[in-house]
């Protein structure tokens, strides 16, 4: 299914939430790998010399800018990112409280941002799996149809048939069936 672009303002707030909800470049960068599906386009990315925002940025905008081929990524980055509720990881970095109250701000502005996004693609699964289904019952009703009338022909042809033991050949074929 192709859904319409992601959204600038969702796409900004995806690269703060980001950012802000890993303290660490390394445990970024393997949060990013382990959403997406096709992981490559983040090993293009200078991860040691730009900042988590630099590398998170570029990143963004280069799947931004080829949405046709990572659109699944960047929707599931979203989403996976939206869903974050477990800040613990920040309490060591963060005594007075700071970072993890930026990071829980982050991800509720996501998350407010793109609700109504994954409630229209859900809505639109659910539609096109329903479709699937009426699709699926009215195949198998055409084909009770057909063999419906497959055996109405037979059943014509025994009755119509000059021979004596038509109706001996008729019971014996229609058990076969």
């Amino acid at each position: 299914m192709k859904v319409q672009k992601i959204s600038t303002q969702a796409l900004i707030a995806l690269k703060d939430a980001l950012s802000a909800v890993y303290w660490r470049k390394k445990e970024l960068r393997q949060f990013i790998e382990l959403t997406m599906e096709n992981p490559y386009i983040v090993s293009t990315i200078d991860w040691q010399e730009n900042t988590k925002y630099e590398s998170v940025s570029q990143l963004i905008h280069r799947m931004a800018a080829c949405q046709d081929l990572y659109q699944t990524d960047l929707l599931r980055l979203l989403q996976e990112t939206a869903n974050i509720t477990d800040f613990s990881h920040l309490k060591y970095w963060d005594p007075r409280g700071d970072i993890t109250k930026r990071a829980k701000d982050s991800v509720s502005k996501l998350r407010n941002l793109t609700r109504g996004y994954f409630d229209t693609i859900q809505d639109l699964n659910k539609t096109a799996e329903k479709r699937e289904e009426n699709f699926e019952k009215i195949k198998k009703t055409v084909s009770f149809a057909e063999k419906l009338n497959e055996l109405k022909s037979r059943f014509l042809e025994i009755a119509i048939s000059s021979n004596v033991l038509a109706p001996q050949i008729a019971g014996h074929n229609l058990k076969n069936c």
